[in-house]
């Protein structure tokens, strides 16, 4: 059976379903949820339409943009799929040379010419249409029954695979996930249809990690005078200050003020930290000496090294630039 071509997609196409979406809290908990791995990832639909010998793939994100061509190395397991046409709905994943999952492998293997292709996943969660049958007004314990059977016949090496539910009270679950270093769980009701938008049915409860980071200057707040907007990080490597992005959240405009005030004393003209910076990581900083360290929450890395979604805990004044290092999953070459 052979991939269609792009006038061939246009006629076969099925529409689009904004997805539903999960809301971030606290995870829940009895008989009514079902707990999921959260990964970091993109989100997407893959749609697949097969007639007269001929099988159209399309692998849409959340927004609905076209992403086929960038993941061309699913779309043959798609097809592959024991089914006359579906939707589902999932999240690309792709592993480091270490085999974890992270987003700045999946950000590595979709850069052109990148030789990370076959390290990306599609890991399915949903599934809203089969074989002509719109599945979305059925409660989820039987779309995933019928996910089961679509995906329980694929052949094991096959990079289309079925989401990992786990067992337990929320709370233990997410604790479970936490320490094996996950990025936390989504918990989903087994009684619910499923509905586009953000609305509970879904919640995600993340976990973080922490770490501890030289300040190395500051971005002057824009909202109002005498106030930070954003700290500028580092972590000593030897005698090196490396540069590990900034942090603007995390604390209030009466935090930022107090925060502008206390760096004052330790402005320098020049910046602390080695190698040379983007013009955009350097614009509006005000350097300071690297003495004050901070502790931050962050979620992962950049394909950069650098932090994403970090959060702004304290100043630890009880330690030094010295306790401070790289960022949990960095690796560091030599």
């Amino acid at each position: 059976m052979r991939l269609v071509k792009d006038a061939e997609k246009r006629r076969r196409k099925l529409d689009f379903v904004q997805p539903c979406l999960a809301r971030l809290g606290s995870p829940p908990d009895g008989p009514q949820w079902v707990h999921e791995i959260k990964f970091d990832g993109y989100r997407v639909q893959a749609h697949i339409v097969k007639q007269d010998g001929c099988c159209d793939v399309r692998i849409l994100t959340r927004g609905g943009h076209d992403w086929t061509e960038r993941f061309a190395s699913l779309a043959a397991d798609l097809a592959r799929l024991p089914i006359t046409s579906a939707i589902l709905d999932g999240e690309v994943l792709a592993t480091d040379q270490d085999g974890r999952t992270t987003f700045s492998a999946l950000q590595a293997a979709l850069k052109p010419g990148s030789k990370r292709k076959s390290a990306m996943t599609l890991v399915v969660f949903d599934i809203l249409y089969r074989d002509g049958i719109d599945l979305r007004q059925k409660p989820l314990a039987e779309r995933l029954a019928e996910l089961a059977d679509v995906l329980g016949r694929t052949d094991r090496r096959s990079r289309i695979q079925a989401s990992v539910r786990l067992e337990g009270p929320g709370d233990d679950v997410l604790a479970r996930a936490c320490e094996i270093g996950l990025e936390g769980i989504v918990s989903k009701r087994l009684d619910r249809t499923y509905r586009s938008g953000r609305h509970g049915d879904w919640v995600k409860s993340k976990c973080a990690r922490s770490g501890f980071f030289v300040v190395a200057g500051y971005v002057p707040g824009k909202s109002a005078a005498a106030t930070v907007g954003s700290l500028v990080l580092g972590y000593p490597q030897g005698e090196r200050l490396v540069y590990v992005g900034r942090v603007g959240t995390g604390f209030t405009v009466k935090e930022a003020a107090a925060i502008w005030d206390g760096l004052q004393s330790i402005r320098r003209s020049h910046g602390a930290l080695s190698g040379k910076l983007k013009a955009s990581q350097r614009r509006d900083v005000v350097w300071v000496e690297p003495v004050v360290v901070a502790e931050v929450l962050y979620r992962d890395l950049t394909d950069e090294g650098l932090l994403r979604h970090a959060s702004f805990q304290r100043f630890r004044t009880d330690k030094s630039p010295a306790d401070a290092r790289p960022p949990a999953g960095l690796r560091i070459e030599g």
